[in-house]
């Protein structure tokens, strides 16, 4: 079970790299306002996965929105994406990016993991289903031009 302390610990991880990648490739500081479940929404979407081991079993996700995600793209590349497939490229580097810097942050902790090449899936209404087992940290971060949620999943 997450412990209260340990929620603090690593939601604060996830916080704090979202806040670095903005910094970085935005030039903005993310509101951290509305953290919990991420709102159902009828816009499709991208989500970037990763399966992280180590201490834990985890699985890390990044959900954006098609339209902030192409202008998320066209920001990184400087141009207008014009593929599915830049946007997939352009999700699987902030996924990386993001996940990267949690590791960092949580190095030499329990919750200090390996990380995997990330896979990218797009369309309506995306979610998982959580087995009663599973246990999810939650983060949304509010940018100018939409939100970027990011959820670390835990087994057991």
């Amino acid at each position: 079970m997450v412990t209260d302390r340990e929620y603090g610990k690593v939601a604060g991880a996830i916080r704090r790299a979202v806040s670095e990648w903005a910094q970085a490739m935005l030039g903005e500081a993310p509101d951290f306002g509305n953290d919990g479940d991420r709102a159902a929404s009828d816009l499709e979407t991208v989500v970037g996965m990763m399966f992280l081991s180590g201490g834990k079993a985890l699985l890390l996700m990044v959900t954006i929105d098609r339209k902030t995600l192409t202008g998320l793209v066209r920001l990184m590349a400087g141009d207008q994406p014009e593929r599915p497939e830049e946007l997939a490229d352009g999700m699987a580097e902030i996924t990386n990016i993001i996940a990267g810097s949690v590791k960092t942050i949580l190095a030499g902790s329990p919750w200090h993991f390996s990380i995997a090449p990330p896979l990218v899936v797009s369309g309506r209404e995306l979610g998982l289903y959580l087995h009663h087992r599973l246990q999810r940290i939650t983060v949304r971060a509010g940018l100018s031009g939409g939100s970027v949620t990011v959820e670390l999943i835990a087994v057991g």
